[in-house]
This record gives structure tokens, sequence and C-alpha cells, in this order.
């Protein structure tokens, strides 16, 4: 029995990209800063606080040889508030 190959391809133009060198650590420090998004289309502006910073493994990548780090970042909103 084979295993899909369903990961990533990071495209080549994009590998130059700075964003793809930030680490976990990088934003650990922004840790209880708002942060603004908005939506060119409705001009509305949502504000949001991040909250946390976790680390994810993800043992098939380990076990597919795939290196890099993986981790989430959790938002929170002062109010309900849908985010198109």
């Amino acid at each position: 029995m084979s295993i899909p190959d369903d990961s990533f391809i990071i495209p080549s133009d994009i590998l130059g990209d700075p964003i793809l060198t930030f680490s976990s650590e990088h934003f650990e420090s922004f840790i209880n800063t708002s942060f603004q998004i908005q939506n060119p289309q409705i001009r509305r502006i949502t504000e949001l606080r991040l909250i946390q910073v976790k680390k994810w493994q993800s043992k098939f990548n380990s076990a597919k040889g795939l290196r890099g780090e993986s981790y989430s970042l959790l938002f929170e909103a002062e109010r309900a508030a849908p985010i198109k």
C-alpha cells in the first residue's frame, strides 16, 4: 500500500520571500499585541489580538523526512464578527 504524496509544494517564485523564514519564536514577542486586518471590499477594519503561539509537529511529516517548523497563531476579537 502506498501513501499518497499530499505535501504542499512551495512555488519557486516565492522561495525568496522573507515570510518563509518566520518561526514560532518570531511571533512569541507579539503575544497580547493587537493587529488590524481589513477587507478592502467592505472597508471594515477588524482588530485582533494574538493570544497564543503553539508549536505543532506532524508525525507524518517527520516520517517522510520533511523539515521545517509548523506552528499556529491564535487570535481573538473583542466581538464576534465574520472575517471574510
